[in-house]
């Protein structure tokens, strides 16, 4: 592995689980743009990885001009680019320019792992795709990221289509899982393929170090997003191959089964199987459904929601708040929960004693809450967020200590525009 200074990669909290972060030593190096690229890498960074964003020296990341912008003393930030780039450290590089690309494969020679989201060609075209990065570096891991997959594994005739998470969301069939049936398709709003398709990444990225403790060498992950959201839609593409194609809004032989109006919102109800349809019934005091010819089993159930279930849930919920309604379907062992907004995410009880939001202190921004990571580990320190870093701010510290290019070489360089 790099040596990748793991002690100021990721700050601790003082917290007393403090043993080594699961990736302290491994060196990525991340050619990366707006979500699905720096949301993955950011994984890895949050555990200990020492990620090196390398960006082109004018623009930087397309991300730090995208979302919500602050201006300060001449500085820009956005809160996309805090999103996803915390605990990072950024090298502007121009891989247009032969001696960019040098610099590149020099840096690739000391990393563990390149990580790149670009379209599938780009980084071959530049001189620096897997093949050749792997002749230096036998050792090396590639990931990529991209909306339809690299060709030296698999082929695909989408490869060279532009992808944004739009589409990949309408390909795999999944914007066609909300609503009732009938009902238009619907674009879920976030970027789920671009950060599922991040996480699948990063996880093919540890197998991939893993096996490499192994047999000495690297090897190439590749990750599709239309891929990814295909995983995620695999009950409807199961069911309709068994001949049974799934309702939507809800499991087929399942109800009631999704979002409930009640007093001053909505509720999630999730009634499965027999038992619990029983113990619905008596929480609601509606015992004469269970003898109701129509709502029979959970297949009957489902046929029946919206026409017989969903007015006689809401009647009922119509003079109880969230909060009343679910205590009383959870009291009676219904699975249940309000639907939150924002404000009662942040105020949740279980997402502060998860430490499920960082605190970002970002020199233009000011003091900003970010999601935290999911994954908790006994004896490891509680992953803090670093501010994520400036265009280049590490550009002179990392190809000294990296490449031992002391400061009239760097003078140079950024003056024929290769550094910034």
């Amino acid at each position: 592995m790099g040596s990748a200074a793991s002690d100021d990669s990721v700050k601790t909290t003082g917290d007393p689980r403090q043993g080594p972060r699961p990736l302290a030593g491994v060196r990525v190096l991340a050619i990366e743009n707006f979500v699905a690229g720096p949301y993955g890498s950011m994984l890895l960074a949050d555990f200990g990885a020492e990620v090196i964003k390398v960006e082109p020296p004018e623009t930087g990341d397309g991300y730090r001009h995208v979302g919500i912008i602050r201006e300060r003393d001449g500085q820009h930030a956005s809160s996309g680019f805090l999103r996803v780039n915390r605990n990072k450290r950024s090298v502007a590089l121009n891989l247009q320019a032969p001696e960019g690309k040098d610099l590149f494969r020099r840096l690739a020679r000391q990393a563990d792992v390149v990580w790149e989201n670009l379209r599938p060609g780009v980084m071959d075209r530049l001189g620096l795709g897997y093949r050749v990065l792997a002749e230096d570096n036998p050792r090396l891991v590639y990931a990529s990221v991209s909306g339809f997959g690299h060709t030296d594994i698999y082929q695909s005739p989408y490869t060279q289509m532009p992808a944004f998470d739009s589409l990949a969301q309408a390909m795999s069939g999944i914007v066609y899982r909300p609503g009732r049936e009938g009902d238009p398709p619907v674009f879920l709003g976030f970027a789920l393929s671009d950060t599922y398709s991040g996480v699948l990444a990063a996880f093919g990225v540890v197998l991939a170090l893993q096996t490499r403790a192994i047999t000495g060498r690297g090897r190439h992950v590749d990750v599709s997003m239309y891929d990814a959201l295909l995983t995620l839609n695999e009950h409807a593409i199961t069911d309709y191959a068994a001949g049974e194609p799934i309702t939507r809004g809800g499991a087929p032989a399942s109800a009631p089964f999704g979002l409930f109006r009640v007093a001053d919102g909505y509720i999630s109800i999730g009634v499965v199987g027999q038992p619990i349809w029983q113990r619905f019934c008596a929480a609601i005091e509606r015992p004469d459904l269970l003898s109701d010819e129509r709502l029979r089993d959970g297949a009957d159930r489902s046929r029946r929601q919206e026409d017989v279930l969903r007015p006689i849930i809401e009647a009922w919920g119509a003079t109880r708040t969230r909060a009343e309604a679910v205590a009383l379907l959870s009291s009676a062992g219904v699975p249940a929960a309000p639907v939150q907004t924002v404000d009662d995410i942040l105020a949740c009880p279980h997402v502060r004693e998860r430490r499920m939001l960082l605190r970002i202190d970002d020199p233009i921004f000011g003091a900003l809450d970010v999601v935290g990571n999911p994954i908790k580990f006994s004896d490891v320190p509680e992953v803090t967020a670093d501010t994520p870093p400036s265009l280049g701010a590490d550009t002179a510290h990392l190809l000294g200590s990296l490449l031992g290019i002391g400061d009239d070489e760097l003078a140079r360089l950024r003056a024929a525009g290769i550094v910034g």
